[in-house]
């Protein structure tokens, strides 16, 4: 054996202390290490994975079923809008009396789903053509038209009886408005008139509504109310004149397919 050096061995004590510590350290740790082991549940034991959240969401995904790698986040999916350009519509205007009126809401829906930009429709109770030569003067003035509507005529035949005319003096006043009408209208590019009901005796339109719708088909495009109207009494109020509510959709009707074949063709 060897003799003990007076400086080492006290190091040696150190070392032998030292060694002694890890050992029981590392005892310690595992004791520790198997504890742990002990508390974690059945169903995670052997590194098996975690259930599903109770959302129903794919765990470390997103709600599409894509599972990001560990520390990486999913982006939501990204939306992109288109603006449309304004569509270019076809511009018209209505003018006429209490039939226009009454017929008013049909007309609205009907020419915009038939693509029209609808200026106005302006029916005036008991207006006779003369009396609304201003308004299309100013519909002319204040705006490009592409279509303008006339549905007038059947009160220039009240007047014509409750004034007392003979039949030579009404059919000069009635011409006369009607050709002032269709000049002040000329710059339009498309001119329809929506005759009278000829098949009613009431203010003697039977008679006096012949002749005028037979003139209106020579000067300008012409929706006939009175071959619609044939045989359609459900279409009149009791005076064969005014109309019902199935008189002023098909009285809509005829004018938005006489548009649709004699002028500029709707927008889609």
């Amino acid at each position: 054996m060897l003799p003990r050096h007076p400086v080492l061995a006290p190091l040696c004590t150190c070392v032998a202390l030292a060694l002694a510590s890890v050992a029981a350290v590392g005892c310690g740790g595992a004791e520790r290490t198997n504890s742990a082991a002990a508390a974690v549940p059945a169903g995670l034991a052997g590194g098996t994975a975690p259930a599903a959240p109770p959302s129903g969401e794919p765990a470390g995904g997103d709600a599409t079923g894509t599972t990001a790698p560990e520390g990486t986040s999913v982006p939501l999916p990204t939306q992109t809008f288109t603006t449309l350009a304004p569509v270019d519509r076809p511009r018209i205007a209505v003018v006429g009396d209490s039939l226009t009126h009454t017929a008013t809401p049909e007309l609205l829906w009907q020419l915009r789903f038939a693509g029209w930009d609808v200026v106005t429709i302006d029916g005036t109770l008991g207006a006779p053509i003369a009396d609304r030569v201003p308004v299309v003067q100013q519909l002319v003035a204040t705006g490009e038209l592409d279509a303008i509507v006339f549905a007038l005529g059947s009160n220039d035949a009240r007047l014509n009886v409750d004034t007392g005319r003979d039949v030579g003096e009404a059919w000069r006043v009635t011409q006369s408005a009607a050709f002032t009408a269709l000049a002040e209208a000329q710059v339009v590019p498309c001119v329809v008139w929506v005759g009278v009901n000829a098949n009613a005796p009431t203010w003697k339109l039977d008679q006096w509504g012949a002749w005028f719708n037979a003139w209106l088909r020579y000067y300008t495009h012409y929706a006939d109310w009175t071959a619609a109207s044939a045989d359609h009494p459900e279409y009149f109020l009791a005076d064969d004149v005014h109309l019902s509510l199935t008189g002023n959709r098909a009285y809509a009707e005829l004018m938005v397919a006489t548009v649709a074949d004699a002028c500029l063709p709707a927008a889609p």
